[in-house]
């Protein structure tokens, strides 16, 4: 009978019940199928009561008294059979995860933000595949796979501010191998569809989405104590990439050669859209024996030194609510885009030279259109470093490796080889590489820009202009500063010498706020689609 490829030899299934209702894995067993069979299984495994750390990290400062509970589901089942007697079969898969674990945050400095919370994760996986036996030459199928996960991360000991990747893969494949005397074929194409999103997931964790009482969005840090409150800085990102591969492979016997060759294209392209700071400024202050008594002052509240936002405001981060990585069109989108073209081309040649030796040599190609942004030219201060960095990045064309290698069998019984082998080989670049590079190249008005305001700098400039948008420091006499001689005025009115700089955090909230909506407002706005 003939074998159905989609279905694997062996399946490892549950087999042993607990008392108290889980399904754990204790026992194998082989499931065959034929041409006319069918075969079903499933499985369920269940975790409900355990502790943090069977499933992750303990992340407690003080690791005393019991850990946090957590649990984790996990079950799935797959369907395979025969639609045409001996010619074609079906498989379908699919499996779900369902993990709830926690976080624990230890803050004696901040008591109230101690504590357990969520850190949930689901992740549903499913699959299905079509094989076609033509005849005893030709094998044809078609497989689909799908990946969808959502996981709330980025928090725990001294950070509230968690974040949740939000991902969605999709991939289909098609092949055929095609067998005739000494030739074999073989054709591969493929489309993967990667869909990754990060968003604020503080209400997921049960975390503190802000900690203004008016429900202004900002992120709190007090340096080394409290590490974020509020909407992680990380959110909002997009990430968009599709793939789209053809490879071909064949190979001939002949005499006491085995030749193989082959090419391969790959078509890359990405989107990216990575606004930090864009759900909400981010306002700072430091831990010490000064700023603490500030804060007992109660400038903002009554809770002393034991509410942030009573904490003296030393650094205020404000977000442009942009994010594009590239000036260039891809995947739908105006801007934010990053396309390879990838090309390999491969010769090789596998010779019994003796019966006891045999030596194998060849030769490959490769070309990558977006190894690195040949397309900018780098300022000619960075000539002054080096005179390699200056001018335009290089595109290599002439990426040919060579490699060689041997399997000597010493003395013919096959018990001492000695084996050897040497090759040049080439590796690629990672998108993120290109991206942060360009980003710093792009014209104004694409990429991200989080201006740091503290008291030594603490004007928020308009990025086109050059002029003030907002003062958070004190009013600037006409003619005291060179470079606005017409002076400045204050904008933090009502605070101590009206100034954010120095004031409590959460007096200075209100202000950090209007200060991004005029930073976004002034940025030139660009549509995310193409028409």
């Amino acid at each position: 009978m003939t074998r159905n490829a989609a279905v694997q030899e062996t399946v490892k299934v549950s087999a042993k019940y607990e008392a108290a209702g889980c399904w754990q894995t204790k026992e194998d067993f082989a499931a065959e199928v034929d041409g006319e069979s069918m075969v079903n299984e499933g499985c369920y495994r269940s975790k409900p009561r355990g502790t943090m750390s069977e499933f992750s990290t303990d992340q407690r400062l003080s690791k005393v008294g019991p850990k946090p509970e957590a649990s984790r589901r996990n079950y799935g089942g797959r369907l395979a059979g025969p639609l045409l007697k001996n010619h074609l079969f079906w498989a379908l898969g699919y499996e779900k995860l369902q993990q709830n674990d926690q976080r624990v945050t230890n803050i004696p400095e901040f008591r109230q933000f101690t504590g357990n919370f969520a850190a949930p994760l689901t992740e549903r996986m499913g699959s299905a595949r079509l094989d076609w036996v033509a005849n005893n030459k030709l094998n044809m199928f078609y497989r689909f796979q799908h990946d969808d996960n959502f996981g709330v991360t980025g928090f725990g000991a001294r950070d509230l501010a968690a974040f949740s990747n939000l991902n969605n893969t999709n991939f289909h494949i098609i092949g055929a191998d095609f067998h005739n005397g000494r030739w074999n074929h073989s054709v591969r194409a493929s489309y993967v569809n990667f869909n990754n999103l990060i968003v604020d997931a503080d209400p997921a964790a049960g975390t503190p989405d802000t900690l203004d009482p008016n429900g202004n969005p900002a992120l709190v840090r007090i340096t080394g104590r409290l590490q974020d409150v509020g909407p992680d800085l990380l959110a909002p990102q997009q990430t968009f990439q599709d793939n789209k591969q053809t490879k071909y492979d064949a190979s001939v016997v002949f005499g006491r050669h085995t030749l193989a060759f082959g090419a391969e294209y790959n078509h890359i392209e990405q989107f990216v859209f990575a606004s930090f700071f864009g759900l909400a400024p981010r306002l700072r202050a430091s831990y010490n024996s000064t700023t603490t008594a500030f804060a007992d002052g109660d400038p903002f509240s009554a809770q002393g030194s034991l509410d942030p936002l009573n904490f003296p405001v030393n650094q205020v981060v404000i977000g442009n609510g942009l994010g594009f990585f590239s000036e260039k069109p891809a995947l739908g989108f105006s801007h934010g885009g990053t396309v390879n073209h990838r090309i390999g081309f491969y010769a090789h040649d596998n010779f019994k030279w003796t019966p006891h030796l045999t030596v194998n040599y060849g030769l490959r190609y490769n070309w990558n259109s977006s190894l690195s942004n040949h397309d900018l030219e780098r300022t000619p201060l960075l000539g002054v470093f080096d005179p390699q960095l200056a001018g335009f990045p290089r595109r290599p064309a002439d990426n040919f490796a060579p490699q060689a290698g041997f399997a000597w069998n010493v003395f013919g019984d096959g018990k001492t080889v000695i084996r050897g082998g040497a090759g040049l080989f080439y590796e690629t670049n990672i998108f993120n590489n290109l991206l942060f590079d360009r980003v710093l190249m792009v014209p104004p008005g694409l990429g991200n820009d989080t201006p740091q305001i503290t008291g030594s700098a603490p004007f928020l400039l308009d990025p086109a202009t050059g002029a003030v948008l907002f003062n958070y420091g004190p009013a600037v006499a006409p003619n005291s500063n060179p470079n606005f001689p017409a002076g400045v005025p204050a904008d933090c009115i009502g605070l101590p010498n009206n100034s954010c700089i120095g004031a409590a955090i959460g007096q200075v909230i209100p202000f950090a706020q209007h200060g991004q909506q005029l930073l976004q407002r002034s940025t030139t706005p660009i549509s995310m689609a193409t028409g």
